[in-house]
């Protein structure tokens, strides 16, 4: 069993990473867990022919939240494999159901029948079965009583008992490592049959429009009533000081399905990066190796602004390279100059180094800037998929209200493979207090237009978030105030709290940049862009970068 996630890693083509294979395997886990979780309790009820232990109002209210997961996902037109799921658990939850009353009908009659042979019974034969009857008996009595007979009866009872227990432990371990295996090849099966894809569905929030208003309401229904499920069953086994009749292996494996899922949730983390040392100079190779140094331990993507500037594409692919790193070429489509420098240089190196290129992104925040419509913005980005003969995800990064606002549609029908939508709270004038929140709402609208304008939460443009962050010096910006505790909580706050809910974010920038000029806003306010990075210009550390 120990080998079996190893097996399916050393299986895996060049185009699969470790970390896309571990987070499809760990989701495959969850997925058989799921499958598996209510099929121990329902085993131990058949074995004891009883569910007196089981809370009929925890398993009533579970499958009402079932049934709303069932119908939000159909009115949400969700995949195949979750509408099936879905309908799995409530025709698991209805057996359940059966088991409960069935037995409690059944043990009703039996009780009745016991209660009239009591009445019927002698008095002495009564008193001598508190001798001769039920284990329990014994127990109670065998510290006044004498003779190998009892003292052989108790020792076997106390063995059988430990033999149960420890068998008890062997089977659920086993179990537990039967259902690793089988999610575990489940995945790997998938993948060889194609059925699988490694193309990532990153940054998926449902869809905030109107048409998807009552799945939404349904799924929160179906929350609250997974939350607050157990309750009735808690208090039931309070009250009978008891979890007897609660399968043991039912909640290691509620336990199990949760963990896989949480762990394959995460988003992907990347940085942006800048051309240009702090003295102003262009960026060698020696120099991304040493940003690569840094960058290590925290991430394997970047992402780049102008593939031309500086030799970037030349002088940062053989690096990335040598330190297993992928970077996001960018091309500055603003004059025709810029273009065609880009494209040719993409068009030299990227096809050299094509397991280092994750994506191209044509313009910068052009649309917010007003130099493209989304019409035009899609010719370039068209014509780029041609010159590089489809061989790499080609899209934008803009400002995410240009994604809300339906300036980008044309791209999202169009065809674009990837779309990166930078939100900055601090150039809206945020406090840190509602900053988080601020950006969490912008994405949200970014990505909820986009998938709506798409047609489904799986199929689209991949998503990302193209830049945020907080600078850690400068001037202020309306309410935003820099420094290095705000930047550091903004960090943990809004970044590491969105990878959290499994999207992919750039955080902007990784090192300071002090060479560049001191711009101004939107409000006409100063706009100091030399502070924002992560670490100093001389890659020192400002505060920790954990999440």
């Amino acid at each position: 069993m120990s080998s079996t996630i190893p097996l399916a890693l050393a299986s895996l083509s060049d185009k699969l990473t470790p970390q896309e294979a571990l987070s499809g395997i760990f989701g495959s886990i969850s997925l058989a867990t799921w499958i598996f979780l209510l099929v121990p309790q329902l085993i131990l009820n058949y074995k004891t022919g009883s569910a007196e232990g089981i809370s009929l109002i925890f398993i009533s209210v579970w499958m009402v939240g079932d049934i709303t997961n069932l119908s939000g996902a159909i009115w949400a037109d969700l995949v195949p494999t979750v509408i099936a799921l879905a309908i799995y658990f409530c025709f698991a939850d209805l057996v359940l159901i059966s088991q409960c009353l069935y037995y409690k009908k059944i043990n009703a009659r039996k009780q009745s029948v016991v209660s009239i042979e009591s009445e019927e019974e002698p008095l002495l034969a009564r008193r001598r079965s508190s001798d001769i009857g039920l284990p329990g008996s014994h127990r109670r009595r065998s510290s006044a009583r004498s003779g190998p007979e009892r003292r052989d009866s108790l020792t076997k009872i106390l063995e059988d008992e430990e033999e149960g227990e420890g068998n008890a432990w062997l089977r659920n371990t086993l179990s537990i490592l039967g259902v690793i295996a089988v999610g575990t090849a489940g995945w790997a099966i998938a993948w060889q049959a194609g059925v699988w894809k490694a193309t990532p569905e990153e940054g998926e929030i449902p869809a905030a429009s109107a048409d998807a208003l009552g799945a939404k309401i349904l799924g929160y229904i179906s929350a609250v009533c997974y939350l607050g499920a157990r309750i009735p069953q808690i208090h039931k086994n309070y009250t009978e000081k008891s979890c007897e009749a609660t399968a043991e292996m039912q909640l290691t494996t509620l336990l199990m399905a949760s963990l896989p899922a949480v762990a394959s949730a995460a988003g992907t983390l990347g940085f942006a990066l800048g051309a240009k040392n702090t003295d102003g100079t262009c960026k060698q190779s020696t120099d991304y190796a040493a940003d690569f140094k840094t960058l290590s331990s925290h991430s394997k993507l970047v992402r780049t602004y102008a593939a031309s500037q500086c030799d970037t594409a030349a002088n940062i692919l053989p690096a990335a390279k040598s330190a297993g790193f992928q970077v996001i070429l960018g091309i500055w489509p603003d004059t025709d100059e810029s273009y065609a420098a880009d494209k040719a240089a993409v068009v030299k190196y990227a096809p050299q180094y094509k397991d280092q290129v994750y994506a191209i992104t044509v313009g910068s925040e052009t649309m917010y800037r007003g130099n493209f419509t989304g019409d035009t913005l899609l010719v370039k980005i068209k014509d780029m998929k041609t010159a590089t003969g489809g061989a790499f995800k080609v899209g934008t990064a803009d400002s995410w209200n240009k994604y809300q606002d339906g300036t980008a549609d044309p791209l999202i029908k169009g065809g674009a493979d990837i779309l990166l939508c930078n939100a900055f709270s601090y150039w809206q004038g945020q406090t840190l207090t509602n900053s988080t929140a601020s950006f969490f709402d912008d994405i949200m609208q970014a990505f909820g237009h986009i998938q709506a304008v798409a047609g489904s939460t799986t199929t689209g443009p991949e998503l990302w978030v193209g830049e945020t962050g907080w600078p850690t010096g400068g001037s202020n910006y309306q309410n935003a105030v820099p420094g290095v505790a705000n930047a550091q909580a903004y960090w943990q706050q809004a970044i590491c709290g969105i990878l959290d809910w499994g999207v992919n974010v750039f955080s902007f920038e990784a090192f300071d940049e002090p060479w560049k000029p001191v711009s101004v806003g939107q409000d006409g306010s100063v706009a100091d862009e030399t502070h924002w990075g992560i670490w100093n210009s001389d890659r020192s550390t400002k505060f920790p970068v954990t999440c």
